[in-house]
């Protein structure tokens, strides 16, 4: 199996200047809200993928038109499972190659920890080669809100019985504002058909995911 790798140098801007497993998560205020929210950005994300006139924009490039293509025959009305990834200290010290962070202020550690989280879904992309990256990335949504109680960085991954999955960053900003980045993964090494292999996708980086209760 193909393992992620996130090297530093492609982690995301927007992310920088913004700033173990278990079975299962109940939502609950603010994860309820950020599960809604994700919901919203998936739908533009769709809505992006299936529009003629919003891909050539961006592209001219047929390899790329055709992973669109493909992806935008998927179902995304209604998921699958829902699962919430967050990196530990021990994926900040493989993915940066530093043991040590004591030598940042606090502030830029947390930019770290959020630019690494933001960067996950790219480098999955990435390894189905420049096209698939391309692809994913001109159909990249992202939108700001405000949700209180919300004090730590995560990411929900959105999976579907016939679509794409759908990896959402969340990054906290000051004052209870958050930034969402919806980014499709459209990498055939990709394959979260579980929480286990979610998990085991990720297990070098020491990352946590549970799979989260889906509201009715």
């Amino acid at each position: 199996m193909k393992h992620l790798k996130i090297l530093v140098p492609a982690i995301s801007l927007s992310a920088l200047l913004f700033l173990g497993a278990c079975n299962s998560k109940t939502t609950s205020s603010p994860a309820s809200k950020l599960y809604s929210q994700g919901l919203a950005l998936v739908s533009e994300m769709n809505e992006a993928i299936q529009s003629e006139a919003w891909v050539s924009l961006f592209t001219g490039d047929t390899a790329v038109r055709e992973i669109l293509s493909n992806a935008g025959q998927g179902d995304f009305s209604q998921p699958k499972a829902v699962y919430e990834i967050q990196f530990s200290d021990q994926a900040v010290t493989s993915l940066t190659g530093q043991t040590d962070l004591s030598g940042f202020s606090e502030s830029l550690q947390k930019r770290i920890y959020a630019a690494i989280q933001s960067a996950a879904a790219n480098q999955i992309n990435a390894m189905d080669g420049a096209e698939t990256l391309a692809a994913a990335s001109i159909c990249t949504v992202s939108d700001t809100f405000v949700c209180d109680g919300l004090n730590e960085n995560t990411l929900y991954l959105y999976t579907y019985e016939n679509a794409a999955p759908v990896m959402v960053s969340f990054v906290v900003g000051q004052d209870d504002a958050v930034l969402a980045t919806g980014v499709p993964i459209l990498s055939d090494s990709f394959s979260p058909d579980s929480l286990e292999n979610v998990q085991l996708f990720l297990e070098d980086f020491g990352a946590q995911v549970c799979e989260i209760t889906i509201p009715d």
